[in-house]
C-alpha cells in the first residue's frame, strides 16, 4: 500500500523520474508491468533466506544493465533530450532520489499508518538500500546513511525539479486506474474495490499540492480504509509471524501482477 500509493505515485511529481520512464516506453507497457517489475525487485533484494545474497546481487546486476541500456537508448533515440533540465538519463542524483522513495517515503508512510518500528530497524532499512544502491552503481560516499542525510539531499534535489507535465499526469492516471484484484483478500467486495482502496491510501498519504499536480481524485469517505489499516497495525502482537505472513503476501501479490500482464 505504501510503496505503490505513496512512494511510486508520489514520485511521478518529479520530472527527472518520469521523463526516462516515458522515453523507455513504460507508459505504453502499462501500470501492471511497472508494478510487477518494481515489486519483483523489492522482493529479490529484501529477503533474508540462505540464498538472499545471490538473489540480491542478481537483481541489482540485471537492473544495472537495464539502466545502462535505457540510458544509451534514450541518448540515441531522443537527441532532443534536455540535459539542462533533466541531466543525463538515469543519473546518480535521480537514483539516490529513488533510494529515498524506498527509505524515507516508505518509513514515513508506515508511520502514518501506525506501523511501529524501532530506531535499529529504521537504520537497517537505510543500510540495506545503501548497499542495494551501491550495487546499482552509485558511489557509496554519495548515498545517505540515515534520515537526516536523506532529507538534506532530497531538499537539494527538489530545488531543480520542474513542475509535473502531461506525461506525469498520464503515468499517475495509469497507476490509479490499475485495479488488479488481489487474491490474498478473500472477500469479493474488497477485490472489486481495489481502485477505491488505492485512491484512499494515496489521498491519505500524499501531500495536497502533489495530489493537485497529478490530478489525483478525492474519494468519498476517504479515511475509512486508512483508519482500518491503522487499527490493524495497532493490534499486531506477534511481529515475527507478521513478517513471515508479509513475505508470503508480497509473493502472492507479485503473482497477481504477473497474471495481469500475461
Amino acid at each position: 500500500m505504501v510503496l505503490r500509493n505513496f512512494a511510486l505515485l508520489g514520485g511521478y511529481n518529479f520530472a527527472n523520474l518520469t521523463k526516462p520512464l516515458v522515453a523507455t516506453g513504460s507508459l505504453e507497457k502499462g501500470a501492471a508491468n511497472r508494478l510487477y517489475n518494481t515489486l519483483n525487485f523489492w522482493v529479490e533484494v529484501s529477503r533474508s533466506d540462505k540464498n538472499a545474497h545471490g538473489k540480491r546481487l542478481n537483481a541489482c546486476m540485471q537492473t544495472r544493465l537495464i539502466h545502462s541500456a535505457s540510458r544509451l537508448m534514450i541518448q540515441k533515440k531522443h537527441p532532443e533530450w534536455n540535459k539542462d533540465c533533466y541531466g543525463e538519463p538515469i543519473n546518480y542524483a535521480d537514483m539516490i532520489a529513488t533510494n529515498i522513495a524506498f527509505t524515507v517515503y516508505y518509513l514515513y508512510g508506515l508511520q502514518k499508518l501506525n506501523f511501529n518500528y524501532s530506531e535499529k530497524e529504521e537504520l537497517g532499512v537505510f543500510h540495506l538500500w545503501k548497499y542495494v544502491t551501491y550495487l546499482l552503481g552509485v558511489p557509496k560516499e554519495l548515498i545517505p546513511n540515515n534520515k537526516m542525510e536523506a532529507l538534506s539531499f532530497f531538499h537539494f534535489w527538489t530545488k531543480y525539479q520542474g513542475q509535473p507535465d502531461e506525461d506525469a499526469i498520464k503515468l499517475s492516471e495509469s497507476l490509479l486506474n490499475e485495479n488488479t484484484p488481489i487474491s490474498m483478500f478473500k472477500l469479493d467486495i474488497i477485490k472489486r474495490n481495489m481502485g477505491y482502496i488505492h485512491k484512499s491510501i494515496s489521498n491519505y498519504l500524499i501531500d495536497g499540492n502533489i495530489r493537485q499536480n497529478l490530478n489525483i481524485p478525492e474519494v468519498r469517505f476517504k479515511n475509512i480504509i486508512p483508519k482500518a489499516v491503522q487499527l490493524k497495525n495497532q493490534l499486531i502482537i506477534n511481529t515475527e509471524r507478521e513478517i513471515q505472513e508479509g513475505r508470503a503476501n508480497q509473493k502472492s501479490i507479485l503473482h497477481d501482477y504477473k497474471n495481469a500482464i500475461t
